[in-house]
Parts: structure tokens; sequence; C-alpha cells
């Protein structure tokens, strides 16, 4: 199941809203920026994790890397947002360390080849699998889908019949 909720529109320009200035009006109405961000429940609240947005000319499923001891040189992703990034057409994983203003690129394709999943579930790439580039920009997204994670939360159904 998919959920996918729009910021409300509003002042101020973040909200993914514009004022109607043509009829004078304070009213403001929704317009569909690029992209958007993908999230999913983690420890019981909502994360995004990522983004599927235009950057250097094609869509692209966009992470920004910060600092994670546990996790240096790699970067992890549940497999549902992975899976959703294609869905939306994605061609590439793009990740981008604001601190060093370094950047990673990795076809899609290539994901399920480098990467590894592991016990919790999310699927662990390492970035010198990647290729590095220029930093690209991306755009800012005001909607964001929440993706429900295979991993979490799903039982086993029992066997009938089991231990009669």
């Amino acid at each position: 199941m998919r959920l996918e909720n729009s910021m409300p529109a509003g002042p101020g320009g973040g909200g993914g809203g514009q004022q109607d200035l043509k009829r004078g009006s304070a009213s403001w109405s929704h317009y569909t920026q690029p992209g958007v961000a993908l999230a999913i429940k983690k420890r019981g609240r909502e994360c995004i994790v990522a983004k599927v947005v235009p950057a250097d000319g094609e869509l692209v499923l966009a992470v920004v890397y910060r600092h994670r001891p546990r996790l240096r040189g790699y970067i992890s992703l549940p497999p549902a947002v992975l899976r959703r990034a294609r869905e939306r057409g994605a061609r590439a994983l793009i990740v981008r360390d604001d601190r060093q203003r370094r950047a990673w690129r990795l076809p899609l394709a290539l994901v399920g080849v480098v990467g590894r999943r592991r016990r919790d579930g999310e699927v662990y790439i390492p970035l010198q699998a990647m290729e590095e580039i220029d930093p690209p920009s991306w755009p800012y997204v005001a909607r964001v889908e929440l993706l429900e994670d295979e991993e979490e939360g799903q039982q086993l159904p029992l066997l009938e019949g089991a231990g009669r």
C-alpha cells in the first residue's frame, strides 16, 4: 500500500503553492513540482529516505549522504524505496555529500549487482563501487510518498494444522 500526501500550499514559497495575483485574491493554487520524496516508517516514525527528481538531464533517486560512523563508505536503502524509484522512472542512484562537496552515481540497474542485502532488510551499496561525479543540484520537493517497507511489521502466516 502506498499513501501519497502533498504538503499544503502557503505563503513563503516553501509549501508548493503560488499566489494568484491576477485576480487580486489571497488564495493559493497548488502546482506540480518536479519529483517526490520517498518516506518509510522506521522505528515508529516516518523518515524521508530519498527523493526521485530530475538531475543532470535524467530522473534519479537522490540521496544526501550524512556522516554515519557505522556506515562509513556505504549507503543503505530499503528495497521498497529502490523499487518505487524504478517504478517512477529513475535511471540512476546519485549520492551527494554536501559537507565534502562530493557525489557518486550508479545506474539503478547495477544496484542489485554491487549492493548486498543485510539482516536488517536494507540494501547496502559501497560508495567505491559508484562513479564519482561533480555534485549535481536537484529541486526542492514538497510532495511526500509514504511507502510500506515490506520488512517492517509483517508477520509470517501460521501453518495450518501445525503441531496437531
